[in-house]
């Protein structure tokens, strides 16, 4: 989340001590400096703010929209998304309203998204949702969210070839990764297995369609029951 706007202001700094040392600074550059280093550093500031709560311990069960908890965990990655060339498409007919942790299934949400991406990136991908639309080397993960009778259902869905068979009744276990090499810990699906099921009293699966994982999160309406 930090790593452009870093790379922003590096990239000012350099532009401003060039245009010093060939005697080419001028008052509406350092103007242009002034905004757009004070822009990169603003979003850097809300960066922080947004995780902070993002994070933060709730204290008690909450009603609250999925929709919305959804929207703004994409919208806090959707730079780290960007820069790796993935595309996120989040599919809802309606508003699904529930009650209990809005916090703590965003990070669930984050976890599965995050654990895509990392497919995504690790792999050349070889299928597509629409192949006619679609080439080879799209990258993509699909939510999307509806009610099925007394439960609201939150599939996360990507392209990145599926999750072998003789790993994938293993995945939520604690400490299991497949990315000892780059400092897995094996807790992010873990941890999103305890968040639904614990502390949501919902249900969350995986499973292989033909283009790759489907993690699938089952919530009931509480709202109506």
């Amino acid at each position: 989340q930090w790593r452009q706007p870093l790379n922003s202001l590096s990239m000012l700094n350099q532009s401003i001590l060039l245009k010093y040392n060939r005697k080419k600074l001028d008052d509406k550059f350092v103007e242009y400096f002034k905004i757009n280093s004070n822009k990169q550093i603003q979003g850097m500031s809300k960066t922080i703010d947004d995780f902070r709560d993002f994070f933060k311990h709730e204290k008690g069960k909450v009603e609250f929209v999925i929709n919305d908890v959804i929207n703004d965990t994409l919208e806090m990655v959707k730079p780290i998304f960007t820069q790796n060339k993935i595309e996120i498409v989040f599919d809802a007919n309606q508003n699904f309203t529930t009650i209990g942790y809005p916090n703590e299934l965003g990070q669930a949400i984050l976890n599965i998204i995050n654990n895509a991406k990392e497919e995504l990136t690790e792999k050349d991908t070889k299928v597509s949702f629409d192949s006619t639309n679609l080439t080879n080397e799209d990258k993509k993960i699909k939510i999307n969210l509806e009610q099925i009778e007394n439960e609201i259902i939150l599939n996360i869905s990507d392209n990145a070839g599926g999750i072998p068979n003789d790993i994938i009744d293993n995945i939520f276990n604690p400490y299991f990764s497949t990315k000892e090499e780059k400092n897995g810990t094996g807790l992010g699906l873990y941890m999103s297995k305890i968040i639904i099921e614990d502390h949501m009293g919902g249900k969350l699966s995986v499973s292989n369609s033909d283009d790759g994982a489907v993690f699938s999160i089952k919530l009931r309406d509480n709202i109506n029951d």
